[in-house]
């Protein structure tokens, strides 16, 4: 999404996120409803034909059930054209019978009602002493929700950046379910270096604060290089300031994501924001809310305003972390002897695909992405 136009920024980003949660009540409007089903017959129906595929206990999403929750038609698509393996269901299960196991297993999924308990698998994660610019191995931390409604996380966020944090928890656990979140250590300076893991959420005990702690050792403080990729099928870019990310990403641990060959160095005083699109299920059409697109900013007024938008229920951006250190761009320029770094944004909201940022120091990449249709944003940040 673009927050930079002839109209203010606030006024912008305030447009876009009306736009996005009218999208939201549409979707919502659109889904179809489950009023008036027979929540028992469907359990029925369930434990008899469904659970020898998808498990006897829905939360588990074998073979991807739970998107089926309160979605009757999707379960309809999936017996007459999705699914072939459920094509012996054509003309066995009635209208009504398919809306009785999409209300059960939403009851079952996203339950209303009941409290949510989070517990962590440990409170202190210690890396030991790892040399400066070397990454660690991967600590993993367990989240489990041991209560008896849905656990809404509303935010996993690390500080400094010399830990980093790859999470495959969902923005939802349900009772009963569990998640794991890796934390990497990659030290940028000698000596010991502590910081936190926060977990936010609508437990009665939130935030959960995990402490961390690791010795950086030998060496000299370094400033990690911020590293361009560009993924080919979908047309985005991408950046990473932690050496763990890009090992990871390097790896293909994220997808086809190929270094373009920029990059610039990070420094400043100030900690570059980092969001992604909210991760939670859209019950209406079984994917995350998104977007599918992360975005960067040295802007405290943006970054604050943008934490302020989040909605857990609604397609908005989820604050991730601070990802590197820079100055912010003065009036779009940069001081004597700092690098400007440019912004364009693929007009993806207005064109009903994917939006997607490119952040780059070289000037002509960025000339080329403007040439192509994208918005040109000018000077965003500057690097030493």
């Amino acid at each position: 999404m673009s927050f930079t136009c002839s109209c203010s920024l606030a006024f912008t980003v305030r447009q876009i996120a009306r736009a996005l949660l009218g999208l939201f009540a549409a979707l919502l409007l659109a889904a179809p409803p489950a009023r008036g089903a027979d929540v028992s017959n469907g359990e029925q129906i369930y434990a008899t034909i469904c659970a020898t595929c998808h498990g006897t206990d829905p939360r588990l999403n074998e073979n991807n059930i739970r998107r089926a929750a309160n979605n009757p038609s999707l379960i309809a698509a999936a017996i007459n054209s999705l699914v072939p393996s459920m094509a012996f269901l054509r003309g066995v299960l009635s209208t009504t019978q398919i809306e009785d196991v999409a209300a059960y297993i939403g009851g079952v999924v996203n339950p209303t009602t009941g409290t949510p308990i989070l517990n962590a698998s440990t409170t202190t994660m210690n890396f030991g002493s790892i040399a400066v610019g070397s990454t660690s191995p991967g600590q993993s931390l367990t989240l489990a929700n041991t209560g008896t409604g849905a656990l809404v996380l509303s935010g996993i966020t690390i500080t400094p950046p010399d830990f980093v944090i790859f999470s495959g928890c969902p923005g939802t656990i349900n009772a009963g379910g569990m998640c794991f979140i890796s934390v990497q250590f990659a030290p940028r300076a000698a000596g010991e270096i502590s910081g936190s893991l926060t977990i936010s959420s609508n437990a009665a005990t939130s935030p959960l604060v995990v402490a961390l702690s690791g010795v950086g050792a030998g060496g000299t403080s370094t400033a990690p290089t911020v590293v361009e990729y560009y993924a080919p099928e979908l047309n985005h870019y991408f950046i990473a300031g932690s050496l763990a990310e890009q090992a990871f990403v390097d790896s293909g641990g994220a997808g086809r994501w190929l270094r373009t060959g920029n990059s610039f160095p990070s420094g400043g005083s100030v900690q570059v924001c980092r969001f992604y699109g909210n991760t939670a299920i859209n019950p209406a059409t079984g994917q995350m809310y998104g977007p599918n697109s992360h975005f960067y900013t040295a802007d405290a007024g943006e970054c604050a305003f943008l934490k302020s938008l989040f909605d857990p229920n609604a397609a908005s951006l989820q604050f991730e972390g601070n990802d590197f250190n820079t100055t912010p761009a003065s009036n779009g320029a940069c001081a004597s002897g700092l690098t400007p770094v440019y912004r364009a944004y693929n007009n993806g909201f207005s064109r009903g695909i994917l939006s997607n940022h490119r952040i780059t120091s070289n000037l002509a990449a960025y000339q080329q992405t403007v040439a192509e249709g994208w918005i040109g944003e000018g000077v965003v940040m500057c690097a030493p």
